[in-house]
């Protein structure tokens, strides 16, 4: 075994080291603690696994979003469309603000469509992507994606009607089917 402090480049050893270290810390958790102490820590180890499991989960499909914002640009139009035949009178929530006015990262957990109707807006979901928005332009926003935005004229107004989960999925369902296996 290396010395602490220093890392093994193979991975089956960087494994072996981590199996021998957590061998250790559950033998002295059961031995200065019992069982049922050994049962919660083993239940913390899985429970961990889970999240990290679900956090590399949500950073892909956050990551997917991003790479395919154009495709979201134009699935937000193909919204609007449909929202003015099916449905016009739709709660469009609207919101009006200042320059520099700076929504913070955040989700929803529900569909957004963010339509600019006056000024204009930077859009982001990522250090580095940046969508300016005008008059007129749109884009969903997917129910828990993360995104920010600064109004960057004297003021913006704009709309973020709630989208149904299955008018999202039919058109995910697209990207998915062009996606190659």
């Amino acid at each position: 075994m290396q010395p602490t402090g220093r890392k093994s480049a193979d991975p089956a050893a960087r494994r072996a080291d981590l199996t021998a270290r957590f061998t250790r810390a559950f033998g002295e958790l059961a031995q200065r603690y019992g069982n049922a102490a050994l049962a919660q820590g083993v239940q913390g180890v899985v429970a961990g696994e889970r999240i990290a499991e679900r956090a590399r989960w949500d950073l892909g499909e956050q990551l997917r979003w991003l790479s395919s914002i154009r495709r979201y640009v134009e699935f937000a139009h193909r919204i609007s469309a449909r929202i003015d035949a099916e449905c016009p009178g739709i709660d469009r929530e609207t919101f009006v603000e200042p320059l520099e006015m700076c929504s913070t990262t955040h989700v929803h957990n529900d569909h957004r469509l963010v339509t600019i109707q006056e000024g204009d807006m930077l859009f982001w979901g990522n250090v580095g992507m940046q969508l300016e928005m005008h008059q007129g332009d749109m884009v969903l926003i997917p129910d828990g994606r993360l995104h920010g935005s600064t109004v960057t004229s004297p003021e913006c107004t704009y709309h973020q009607p709630i989208i149904p989960d299955d008018w999202v999925e039919a058109l995910v369902a697209e990207l998915d089917a062009r996606t190659p296996a």
